[in-house]
């Protein structure tokens, strides 16, 4: 089952629409064609932020973006634990337009690292 949002905002600000690949990523979509993979997503970071997992952190794993326990071992490309994002936002999870540019920002993180 795909995930609740159906769009995304881009790195200049602009909502496109989501086309989710299999529930965990999504290509963005603008103007009819396909604009680009989408791994971190508002979705995501609230399942990160909600998790009752022990120091649960965000991975990405075969393409898609996933929240693991913070001691599981060799699960993919580290992204961020709730606990850097909590220190960084003053112990509150972002909400709104900081949440919408934490998932642009950790996104186009992960893109330049071929995750």
């Amino acid at each position: 089952m795909a995930p609740a949002a159906q769009t995304t905002r881009t790195a200049r600000g602009q909502v496109v629409p989501l086309r989710w690949i299999d529930g965990r990523s999504a290509i963005a979509t603008q103007g009819g064609g396909y604009h680009c993979l989408v791994m971190v997503t508002v979705d995501r970071l609230r399942e990160l932020f909600s998790s009752d997992l022990p120091d649960p952190q965000l991975v990405v794993v075969e393409g898609g973006a996933r929240v693991v326990a913070g001691t599981t071992e060799d699960e993919g490309l580290f992204v961020a634990s709730r606990r850097e994002l909590l220190e960084r936002f003053g112990g509150e999870p972002p909400t709104g337009r900081e949440l919408d540019e934490l998932a642009v920002s950790l996104d186009a993180t992960v893109g330049t690292l071929g995750g």
